[in-house]
């Protein structure tokens, strides 16, 4: 759910004030868990993002815009995607997550290209934090690591070039002529320096915060039901996930890996901290296999990763 909130908040904040806050609002003043799966919520937004991303599909001739708009946060974003699946060292991001990072990147950009305040980059951290999707770059990663990423980028020939933000609601139109900007490595660097120097100074984020998750593990329905609302809930993070991840094992030692566990699972970012890289696309493709009822042998399959997790 968070990654389609993800892309229909490129377009609030590239396309509509109104946009954003109808995503925002409701994750920021109730349960999250509770919003993500409202109907009405959802179709609010589907419709909202639709009306105003739909006319981005087309006439790429007369203006960029169409082209750079939908692009808001990927440049970035995609380097940051593309690198979260390249080891062991690193815990996988979906495109949603990585483009709300990149999206918060872009606005570090267009803070040091003179184009937007300090109050429109520190509104784009406030309203990617309200969703629960993450807004920095991992630890995992260096400066360097996303720039060489973003050089396979179909917007880089020279250097990267991407659609900046002047206001929530607004792209920046340079020189009159084109929303592209072209932006050289070393405003990379800062931008994303910028982004890291944030991420430390954050006592909240849960990426670089110390303290466990506290849960109580016994055999009790309860507690299968805690478990189940913790993986519901983290989704959009990772070291929230991977704690949860721990507890899950502890679960699934338990119950032996029973039928019940698998039920539980989400994503296999949960259990990124117990698989090796192999292991964790494997079990990729068997969740999906199991979700979508493809009779494949795939939830035994599921079973044996999740033992072999716990172990």
């Amino acid at each position: 759910m968070l990654n389609g909130v993800a892309e229909a908040l490129k377009h609030g904040l590239t396309q509509s004030r109104e946009l954003t806050d109808a995503i925002v609002e409701p994750l920021r003043n109730g349960d999250p868990a509770e919003v993500l799966h409202d109907g009405a919520y959802l179709e609010n937004v589907c419709r909202a993002a639709l009306e105003i991303k739909a006319p981005t599909l087309d006439n790429y001739d007369a203006s960029d815009y169409n082209e750079f708009c939908p692009q808001y946060g990927h440049a970035v974003g995609h380097a940051v995607e593309h690198t979260s699946w390249s080891g062991k060292a690193h815990s996988p991001l979906l495109h949603g997550e990585a483009v709300a990072i990149g999206m918060c990147v872009s606005a570090e950009v267009a803070k040091l290209k003179g184009i937007c305040t300090d109050k429109v980059v520190d509104e784009h951290y406030d309203i990617v934090k309200a969703t629960g999707l993450p807004c920095y770059v991992p630890p995992s990663m260096t400066a360097e690591t996303v720039i060489r990423q973003m050089r396979f980028d179909k917007h880089t020939v020279k250097v990267p070039t991407m659609g900046l933000c002047a206001e929530v609601g607004g792209m920046a139109l340079f020189n009159g002529e084109t929303y592209a900007f072209e932006v050289s490595e070393e405003e990379l660097v800062a931008a994303i320096d910028a982004n890291v120097a944030r991420r430390e100074a954050d006592d909240t984020c849960v990426v670089c915060a110390p303290a466990p998750v506290e849960l109580e593990i016994n055999e009790s329905p309860s507690c299968s039901e805690n478990l189940a609302e913790v993986l519901r809930n983290s989704g959009a993070d990772q070291a929230t996930a991977g704690r949860a991840a721990a507890a899950i094992a502890e679960r699934v030692r338990a119950a032996k890996a029973s039928a019940e566990i698998v039920d539980l699972m989400g994503p296999p970012l949960h259990f990124i901290k117990y698989m090796d890289f192999d292991a964790l696309q494997q079990y990729r493709r068997d969740y999906l296999r199991y979700r979508s009822g493809a009779p494949t042998g795939s939830r035994d399959r599921l079973v044996a990763h999740t033992t072999a997790a716990a172990s």
